[in-house]
Formats: structure tokens, C-alpha cells, sequence
């Protein structure tokens, strides 16, 4: 596995820098300013635009420096392709188009449903609490270890790096491609959330941190897997 540059890590620490400061300006209650050498207090319940505009920018820029560093670290060499020489597409059989278009759909619709599960009428009949965000985060780091060790057992010796050109359904046999998918798919669903987080209720915020601990988790436990098996993958 690649080690990391020093434009990752600071994409990285710029990222959760990012989503610290849309979090406390999604959640202060109020906002104290000085404008024309005169005070000036700001409440949530007077004053939303004032709290979800910064919000939401930040959470637009820690999500635009995770995807980066997500790019710097973890280049997929097809979409690279592309992005050089379009004309690698009409190359590609027509299965691995269609799964490369299926993937760019799906990318779009998981951030439109990521969006759309914070709604009030979504979060009703949710309870999630510190506890259950904690348990998911923990279980979530392992959840790739187990299911590559469990590859491991039915006698998987190496393992493809995934890509977008083939199917994410061989758990037990083509692992770390729909462990890929799992981990993209739910750090969309997380992006997303952050556009909705503004409109949500106490139990819409308890949600969104549901999808920052399963999302950061299986990253994790992604990266624990390169680590530990990379003399695995081909």
C-alpha cells in the first residue's frame, strides 16, 4: 500500500477541520458580532440563514478535501484513463461500460437518498443514540477485516484491487471490489446528509452521525485491510 504525501494528510486534517466547524455552526445557538463598533447578537430561531449558510460551506469543503485525499491516495486507474483519453471507453466491452455507467448512476442517486433520510417524516420512528453511533463505529472498522478473513477461510489466496469496470457482488471471492463500493456508497449517503443536516431535527442530527461513524469506520477497516493483507493484492 502507498503511504500517504503530505498533500493527503493535510487534505485529510483540512477535511475533518472542515466538518468540525460545520458542526459547531450547525448546532450554536446563537452568534455574538461586532458590526460598526456595535454588538450584535444572532439567534438560531431569528436568524437560521445566518447559521446553516457557514454550515453548510463548510461541510461542502471538508467533503470536497476527503474526496481529494481520497483521490491522491487511492487513484482508480480507469477513471484516470478516461479522464486522459476518452477514448479508452469505446475500447471497454460492452459489460464493463454498462457497469461503469451503472456505478456513475448510482453515485448520483446514493447522494440524492443521503439527502433525502434526514427529512423529519424519515427520522420518526428513529432512536439513535451516543451508544448505538459508538457500537456501529467499532463494528464497521472490523466488518472489512472479518469479511476478508472470511475470503480467507473458503481459500481466496489473492485478492483484484477494485475497479469500475466489473460487478460489486463477489463478497467472498472478489472482496476488496464490493468492500469498495460499500465504502463509496455510504461516504456519498454521508455527503449527501451533509446538505440535508441544516433542515433536520435533534433525531436527523443523531442519524447524521450514525453515517459519520459507519462511513469512517468501514474507511478504516478498509485501510486496515491493505495494511495487513497487501502482499495479497494483486
Amino acid at each position: 500500500m502507498r503511504r500517504p504525501d503530505p498533500a493527503t494528510i493535510i487534505c485529510v486534517i483540512l477535511g475533518i477541520l472542515f466538518l468540525t466547524i460545520g458542526y459547531n455552526f450547525a448546532t450554536l445557538p446563537h452568534l455574538v458580532v461586532w458590526l460598526d463598533q456595535h454588538q450584535r447578537t444572532f439567534t438560531r430561531a431569528n436568524n437560521p440563514v445566518v447559521f446553516w449558510i457557514p454550515a453548510i460551506g463548510a461541510f461542502a469543503v471538508a467533503a470536497i478535501c476527503l474526496l481529494v485525499a481520497y483521490h491522491l491516495h487511492f487513484r482508480v486507474q480507469l477513471a484516470h484513463a478516461l479522464i486522459q483519453s476518452p477514448a479508452i471507453l469505446r475500447r471497454l466491452p460492452f459489460t464493463r461500460r454498462l457497469w461503469l455507467a451503472i456505478y456513475l448512476t448510482s453515485a448520483v442517486l446514493t447522494v440524492w437518498r443521503g439527502y433525502k433520510s434526514l427529512s423529519p417524516e424519515k427520522t420518526a420512528h428513529t432512536n439513535s443514540d451516543w451508544i448505538f453511533v459508538s457500537i456501529t463505529f467499532v463494528l464497521a472498522c472490523l466488518f472489512p477485516l472479518g469479511a476478508v478473513a472470511y475470503s480467507r477461510l473458503v481459500g481466496v489466496d489473492h485478492f483484484r484491487r477494485p475497479s469500475l469496470d466489473r460487478h460489486p457482488f463477489g463478497w467472498w471471492r472478489d472482496t476488496l471490489q464490493p468492500l469498495r463500493v460499500t465504502v463509496i456508497g455510504t461516504a456519498l449517503y454521508f455527503l449527501g446528509a451533509c446538505f440535508a443536516l441544516p433542515h433536520a431535527n435533534q433525531r436527523g442530527v443523531m442519524v447524521f452521525w450514525f453515517y459519520v461513524a459507519l462511513a469512517l469506520g468501514l474507511f478504516i477497516g478498509e485501510r486496515a485491510v491493505y495494511l495487513f493483507y497487501r502482499v495479497r493484492i494483486a
